[in-house]
């Protein structure tokens, strides 16, 4: 005897089928596109930028201490102008 489906029931099964053809680029990285590359080089140079930017911040606050105005008072006390000054 063959079975009857309800017209629901045939959609399951014909959705169910196209989930099973569709591939899935979480299962076969090389079908993924071919963005992910430059989004993670986006990613690095975001981290680059973020990096030299808290070197900057974290230089300008220790040249802000007492012990920074020093080094840079000698190292301009060390400088001499050509005309002698």
């Amino acid at each position: 005897m063959a079975e009857q489906t309800t017209p629901a029931a045939a959609d399951d099964i014909a959705m169910s089928k196209q989930a099973e053809k569709a591939p899935n680029p979480a299962a076969n990285p090389a079908a993924r596109p071919l963005a992910r590359p430059t989004a993670r080089l986006i990613k690095w140079l975001g981290f680059g930028l973020l990096a030299l930017v808290l070197l900057g911040l974290i230089g300008a606050v220790l040249l802000n201490t007492s012990l920074g105005e020093r080094f840079l008072a000698d190292r301009i006390a060390e400088q001499t102008l050509p005309n002698g000054l």
